[in-house]
């Protein structure tokens, strides 16, 4: 006879001649289900026979089962084994969770190592990468003359200021424009007090300088086209004056020396067409 899971569908042949009993519990061998097999209606002095392999209980000893045509011989609770035949129905099989250990050796594990690897790879064979650099921008040679003239006058809203006077030279083969250029004043063991910068061609007369604001003698010499634009288009071997005006200065007796140093100008080279 042939006998159907209640649980998991799954179909099993059984002989019916060996179960002595009308009424046997059996279990199934996929789910684990208990079930009845009943060979006729239920009555009073029905006997159960439980099909439990957790148990320790036996079994009549000429009980039998058929698998798939062939039969065996059972001593011991044994489940019932699904037939193998091509007519057999199986409801579709979940596969059991796999380990948390499972998962990481087979998932993380792998990816430990490549990380591992990468790391090794860069820092054990570092590549040298190319740095692009801006392309260097020429400054033009610009010469300051050793020529200069240093003197304190007193303005009426700052006090005493130093201003020195000199020149610079275009020594470079193409004009130039907006000449920058840097006064440093310096104090004991050669340290600078005071630094300035400024643009050339911007020259005040003493009175001016006695009388204007700071704020208008900063803004003179940071005037980058100069006095009637003579800080621009500046041709080769051309000389500019300039001026630079120091104030807030510190005791007398502590200035030791002052400079002045050339700083940047704009080239006006040709363009080369083809």
């Amino acid at each position: 006879m042939i006998v159907t899971c209640e649980s998991c569908g799954t179909k099993f042949r059984v002989d019916e001649r060996k179960l002595k009993k009308p009424v046997t519990k059996v279990r199934c061998s996929r789910c684990k289900h208990v079930f009845v097999i009943r060979l006729e209606p239920e009555s009073d002095d029905e006997e159960m026979v439980i099909l439990d392999p957790t148990t320790n209980e036996d079994l009549p000893k000429d009980f039998e089962k058929e698998i798939g045509g062939k039969v065996e011989s059972t001593t011991s609770p044994t489940t019932v084994e699904p037939p193998t035949s091509a007519s057999t129905t199986r409801r579709p099989y979940s596969q059991p969770p796999v380990a948390r250990s499972k998962i990481f050796v087979l998932v993380a594990l792998p990816l430990l190592i490549i990380a591992v690897g990468v790391s090794y790879y860069f820092f054990a064979n570092p590549v040298k990468r190319a740095v692009k650099q801006s392309p260097r921008v020429e400054v033009p040679p610009i010469t300051v003359s050793d020529k200069t003239e240093a003197y304190f006058i007193e303005n009426v809203h700052v006090g005493q200021m130093l201003v020195v006077q000199g020149e610079v030279i275009n020594t470079a083969p193409y004009p130039v424009s907006f000449i920058m250029l840097e006064g440093k004043i310096y104090g004991p063991k050669d340290k600078v007090a005071i630094r300035q910068r400024f643009y050339a061609g911007n020259i005040m007369t003493k009175e001016e300088l006695a009388q204007w604001p700071i704020n208008e003698i900063q803004s003179r010499i940071l005037h980058r086209e100069g006095d009637n634009l003579s800080n621009v288009h500046v041709k080769p071997g051309e000389r500019v004056p300039y001026m630079v005006v120091f104030y807030n200065l510190p005791p007398i007796e502590e200035l030791t020396d002052y400079s002045v140093e050339y700083i940047n100008a704009e080239a006006e080279k040709p363009s080369i067409t083809r």
